[in-house]
């Protein structure tokens, strides 16, 4: 019998590691489990290596390459990559990473001025609707160069 409870954190591990090492991408928030799950949940379809703790101290080589193959097309960024100041805090609507669109820090702040080392990411993404059509969505995440920690932005 597959502890799945066990065997999904540790694949959530593998798949944190590879979404912020080949795509500056966090995937270690509430926002981000159902695209996790998702991906576990095709992972065990497909039949491969259930993890286990032997599974992760092996190194789980084929693992890492079937996530990271899943992970490819899943971040697009429309121009550069997020250039985060903490932890990666990618965003997410249901099970669909959203798209990270630009990034911006206010410029020509005063020493000491509430704005002062403030980053804000912007991510897009689409949203279906009940008429069968899609609705843009905007997050911005934002990261402070003298706090640790990342806001959502309402």
């Amino acid at each position: 019998m597959v502890d799945r409870d066990k065997s999904y954190i540790l694949f959530s591990s593998v798949v944190m590691a590879v979404a912020a090492k080949k795509y500056k991408a966090g995937t270690s928030h509430a926002e981000a489990e159902d695209f996790v799950q998702h991906l576990f949940d095709e992972y065990i379809n497909e039949g491969l290596e259930v993890p286990t703790v032997d599974w992760i101290v092996a190194g789980p080589k084929k693992a890492v390459t079937w996530i990271a193959s899943r992970l490819a097309n899943s971040f697009r960024c429309y121009g550069a990559s997020p250039k985060w100041v903490d932890e990666p805090s990618w965003r997410f609507l249901g099970n669909t990473p959203m798209d990270f669109v630009h990034q911006f820090e206010v410029e020509g702040c005063l020493s000491g001025d509430r704005y002062e080392g403030l980053i804000t990411y912007v991510f897009f993404g689409q949203k279906e609707c009940q008429d069968n059509g899609w609705k843009m969505v905007v997050k911005l995440v934002q990261q402070d160069k003298n706090e640790p920690g990342t806001t959502l932005v309402d």
